[in-house]
């Protein structure tokens, strides 16, 4: 009987001393958050060593606010959940009142450092691909590259030799890259990494990234333009202004295609800021295909003056926005050129000028209020639904390129009876003309008796 349940007793002893010799074991103390491999702490008790053992200093990944204290590990969201008290002020009395407030410290990326360290490269893999809608997953992701690029940039020679000798961790730069680079947060996580970084770290960074003209490309295809626009500069500082500028151009051409105008003052701003680098930087270089002769393919031999490239780079610039604007024009999506203009700061009212018999060119009243109605209401933008400030705005630039018919028919579909009352008190013809062509409609009825209101108060006033 006695040997018997000793037998049980070492069996069960067993099982426990091998279930925890596969996991970690997580601590909390004077030291703060410490992981603690079980199965090296056990070979050391097995081989009495473990009076020796000097304590670890805490991993600084896993610095938790001495304030909050832990509750447990949630593996299901890949984070260590505690709680802070916090103190505020009772309205009622001048007492203070306390409430536990929870909190959260994510822990992927330690673990994953960890597991790599241990050569563990699929189960890192696997504990990426099992955390993708875990809260905090991109900036886990983003933390584990800063990390690793950190501690390999300053590394001696010396170290990444010994390094390299060693065939059981992966926990290299390198590693971590080609562990997250089928991930489709990738691209992201290199251009927030990058853009947050000393750029002297860029080198580094992006020899094992691939070149940032490739990364710009894959999020031009996947439509991520704000991931785009973050590699310009590294473009440009990398590989040369010109792919920085060809790049800008073709994210230009994009965004303006599918209405990102957010994007495109930023664009611009860019462009402009790179003309204005090539003046101060000046240099001569050697004849090749740019994005200068697929824009101007008439300029057949090769620019060397930095003050041409300048005025071509805007002149590029100016293309796209005024060919752009103009397409908006005839297509009468006026809340989107608003939002354009308003956007990108480009003036509209020297191309209003040159297009009144163009684009801009109204064929009769009638169907211009028409068109313009349809429009708002394609745009979600009808009556009243169009703000104040991009009415203003369209107004504005109308009246400064003395596009007086425009006037008329946005001030007449946006109800702005002040404005056509001051337009036709000094223009009494324009008035008649008015009345004749909008006394048939009876949606503005009541838009007319108020104009008319206003007409004879100033006939009798004067």
């Amino acid at each position: 009987g006695e040997e018997g349940a000793e037998a049980g007793a070492g069996a069960r002893l067993e099982r426990q001393s091998s279930a925890l010799s596969s996991g970690l074991l997580w601590t909390y103390g004077a030291r703060g958050i410490n992981i603690l491999d079980t199965g090296r702490l056990l070979k050391l008790v097995r081989e009495n060593k473990l009076p020796r053992l000097e304590m670890q200093e805490t991993d600084p990944e896993l610095e938790f606010d001495k304030e909050v204290y832990p509750l447990g590990l949630f593996p299901n969201i890949n984070s260590i959940v505690g709680i802070s008290q916090h103190s505020s002020n009772i309205p009622s009395d001048a007492s203070h009142g306390f409430s536990p407030l929870p909190k959260s410290h994510p822990v992927l990326s330690p673990l994953v450092r960890y597991l790599l360290s241990q050569g563990a490269r699929e189960e890192a893999r696997a504990l990426i691909a099992n955390s993708t809608r875990h809260p905090h997953f991109s900036h886990s992701l983003e933390w584990l590259v800063f990390t690793v690029l950190e501690k390999e940039y300053s590394m001696s020679d010396k170290e990444k030799e010994l390094r390299e000798q060693s065939s059981k961790g992966c926990y290299t730069l390198s590693g971590v890259i080609d562990l997250i680079r089928d991930f489709g947060i990738f691209v992201d996580v290199i251009v927030r990494v990058a853009r947050k970084i000393d750029p002297m770290h860029w080198t580094l960074l992006f020899s094992h990234t691939g070149l940032p003209t490739k990364l710009f490309k894959r999020s031009l295809q996947c439509r991520a333009y704000a991931t785009a626009a973050g590699f310009l500069v590294i473009v440009e500082t990398l590989e040369g202004p010109d792919l920085g500028q060809e790049c800008a151009l073709n994210l230009l051409q994009e965004t303006l295609q599918e209405g990102e105008y957010d994007l495109t003052g930023e664009l611009v701003r860019f462009l402009v800021r790179s003309a204005r680098d090539m003046l101060s930087n000046a240099q001569e270089e050697e004849p090749a295909t740019s994005w200068f002769g697929q824009i101007y393919a008439s300029f057949s031999s090769p620019l060397f003056s930095p003050n041409e490239r300048e005025r071509l780079l805007k002149a590029a610039v100016h293309k796209f926005l005024s060919t752009h604007a103009a397409a908006l024009i005839a297509s009468r999506r006026l809340q989107d050129l608003a939002t354009f203009i308003h956007k990108s700061g480009f003036d509209i009212v020297p191309l209003l000028r040159d297009e009144k018999l163009g684009v801009a060119k109204l064929t009769s009243f009638k169907q211009a209020i028409r068109e313009i109605e349809a429009a708002f209401a394609a745009d979600g933008a009808s009556r009243g639904l169009i703000s104040l400030a991009d009415s203003e705005l369209l107004l504005e630039a109308f009246r400064d390129a003395g596009a007086t018919e425009w006037v008329i028919v946005l001030a007449t579909v946006l109800r702005r009876s002040p404005l056509l009352l001051n337009l036709f008190r000094d223009d009494r013809a324009l008035w008649t003309v008015f009345i004749k062509n909008l006394q048939e409609d009876s949606n503005y009825a009541d838009l007319l008796e108020e104009l008319e209101r206003g007409m004879n108060a100033h006939r009798f006033s004067g």
